[in-house]
């Protein structure tokens, strides 16, 4: 499952763009390969990558903000395959139950899938 060191603080980018948010301070998780992922400050996230008319279910804001931002980061830095696991994990992390970590992996995999 992997634990965070830190919890995200963020604050919204611009007006013009409100739905970019940055970090105001590094973002730090540990998976459970002991592998530390440092999200850098002043990193850009959207937040959780939603369909509007899914936001009263799953605001992009939610409690697994802190997955979405590291998913955001191993998107900009590495692999999408790495990533996307890596997401499932922090999203337990978040104490995000396993049903919605569960869905909400499953909707980044089948993206992966469409966008290759």
């Amino acid at each position: 499952m992997g634990t965070f060191w830190t919890m995200p603080a963020v604050r919204q980018k611009s007006y013009v763009e409100w739905q970019k948010w940055q970090l105001a301070q590094p973002l730090v998780y540990v998976d459970d390969d002991e592998r530390e992922i440092v999200v850098p400050q002043g990193f850009e996230t959207d937040g959780a990558s939603i369909l509007r008319w899914l936001w009263p279910i799953f605001p992009p804001m939610g409690r697994y903000l802190a997955a979405a931002a590291v998913h955001d980061h191993l998107l900009a830095t590495g692999t999408r395959d790495k990533a996307d696991a890596v997401f499932y994990r922090a999203l337990l992390a978040c104490r995000v139950n396993w049903p919605r970590a569960r869905l909400m992996w499953a909707m980044v995999r089948l993206y992966s899938m469409v966008v290759r």
